[in-house]
């Protein structure tokens, strides 16, 4: 939702803007922007997950972020990059943010999503002596990396990236008055907090453009 309102505000227009989705998995993201007219690219290292979404996009291929180069003929031609909840289970998530400033066109954007460690509910787990549910380490499948925003941001600039701004999912109590008061407030929550209060942190960001 964040990254399809994002794109949506940078392209009003979306006939033929080129998105690619990296680790696209099962079309999510392509999903959220059907009925629009976006031009969209999926990659993926399952070809499982690839044959689950390749109906959503107009292209789709394979990739392994974190061992393959990205195809030849790539670079510099789309619009906008989305890599969504995808980094903290790579070995070299940093590695990957250079790959998607490459695809980026001159004053294209890419957009990054992932899980917020640091938010108050997790806060509390640590304060309990709990790890915080969904951060298992002891599972390849799950996450990899942890990621602190400043540190993330700066991640993006040493990129080459301009900084856009950050969008939050919050992380929401179980108390139904306080979640909707907190889902409503989701925008101040984020300019104040975006490490307090999100459970999913978006980060969006633009290549300058040297023309």
């Amino acid at each position: 939702e964040q990254t399809r309102d994002f794109l949506q505000q940078q392209y009003p227009d979306s006939a033929g803007i080129k998105v690619i989705d990296l680790g696209c998995g099962d079309g999510l993201l392509a999903q959220s922007l059907a009925g629009l007219n976006f031009d969209l690219t999926g990659a993926d290292i399952s070809t499982r997950a690839l044959s689950l979404s390749e109906h959503h996009y107009a292209h789709t291929f394979t990739l392994d972020l974190d061992t393959e180069p990205t195809p030849a003929g790539l670079n510099d031609t789309f619009d906008a990059v989305a890599c969504l909840e995808v980094l903290e289970h790579l070995e070299r998530p940093q590695q990957n943010i250079a790959r998607s400033f490459d695809l980026c066109k001159p004053g294209g954007v890419a957009v990054f999503s992932f899980p917020n460690i640091f938010s108050w509910k997790n806060r509390f787990a640590f304060a309990l002596g709990r790890w915080p549910k969904g951060y298992t380490t002891y599972d390849p499948r799950e996450h990899l990396q942890v990621f602190e925003l400043r540190e993330f941001r700066h991640w993006v600039t040493d990129a080459g990236f301009h900084l856009l701004g950050t969008a939050i999912t919050p992380d929401l109590p179980a108390f139904r008055p306080f979640r909707r008061a907190m889902f409503k407030a989701r925008g101040l929550l984020n300019r104040i907090g975006p490490s307090l209060w999100g459970m999913q942190i978006n980060v969006m960001a633009r290549k300058p453009d040297h023309g």
